[in-house]
């Protein structure tokens, strides 16, 4: 399944179907986390990394412009429904040329629309604090105490569809 921001159609979403787009998207991660932003290489990629479509655990997006893949999410799903039934976004990162410019945007709507799509009602994601202002405007809230993730002081947050 392919889904794409239909409004902007000089940028495509799309979901990872295999192994070679999801290295692109790895890269990305690498590029902005670990080389950026200083997290340890080995805590970027964890198992929701590797053939996540077999597991149905995890689904990975990649933002592609013209010829350029240049950012990517993905998201969690819940083990247990019975516990918790809000997906988990992670792994939100956009090239440093193209920040700026509303693509991490196109992006959160893409996977907000998908998830609506498979009837959830929420979903949760763990912010930088510099980035609390992007996922605020939408429509995210903050909750919990401040903690370290890699390294990097974190908030949870959450949104109601």
């Amino acid at each position: 399944m392919k889904t794409n921001n239909e409004k902007f159609n000089f940028l495509k979403i799309f979901i990872i179907e295999d192994s070679t787009i999801l290295l692109e998207a790895l890269k990305i991660r690498i590029e902005v986390f670990v080389l950026e932003q200083g997290c340890p290489p080995e805590e970027e990629t964890d198992d929701y990394d590797f053939q996540p479509w077999s597991s149905n655990k995890a689904v990975h997006f990649i933002a592609k412009l013209k010829d350029k893949y240049i950012g990517t999410a993905r998201i969690i799903f819940p083990f247990d429904k019975k516990y918790s039934n809000s997906p988990l976004i992670q792994r939100v990162a956009i090239l440093k040329e193209f920040r700026g410019k509303n693509y991490g945007n196109y992006i959160m709507q893409t996977l907000h629309n998908f998830l609506i799509e498979k009837e959830f009602k929420t979903a949760k994601l763990s912010a930088q604090l510099y980035a609390i202002g992007f996922y605020e405007k939408l429509g995210y809230k903050a909750f919990g105490e401040i903690y370290l993730d890699a390294g990097i002081k974190h908030k949870a947050m959450k949104i109601k569809f």
